[in-house]
């Protein structure tokens, strides 16, 4: 599972957004929901190479992120990739993301809830 965590406009103003971008759609909107964590689109491929064949939306290809960037006119090289997989930071690499991170796995809403509830 990957997202975004926010994008600049061409303003410079920053905006957030929380783009999920997923295998298995059920599971990340429930780990997130559990979190009380606002989605604003959850993107997914439904396609599986054994038996649909390659796609250009199945990470590390691009194609959900492409179709994340023209429906929200996202500024990708000012965007932020958070992903758990090796996949998804060559999916984010391979979309020109500004900031791709990797972090261990299954751990991205525990580092969303640190990020939205620091006070500074």
């Amino acid at each position: 599972m990957l997202l975004f965590l926010f994008y600049a406009s061409p303003d410079k103003v920053f905006n957030f957004l929380l783009l999920i971008i997923c295998g298995n759609l059920s599971r990340a909107k429930y780990k997130f929901r559990e979190q009380g964590i606002l989605i604003t689109k959850v993107y997914y491929c439904p396609h599986h190479p054994e038996i649909t064949g390659e796609c250009s939306c199945r990470k590390p290809h691009p194609g959900m992120i492409m179709q994340a960037e023209q429906e929200f006119n996202l500024n990708l090289a000012w965007s932020v990739l958070i992903g758990d997989k090796i996949s998804d930071i060559e999916a984010g690499k391979n979309a020109g993301v500004g900031i791709n991170i990797l972090v261990k796995p299954d751990s991205i809403p525990e580092c969303l809830t640190t990020f939205f509830n620091k006070k500074d």
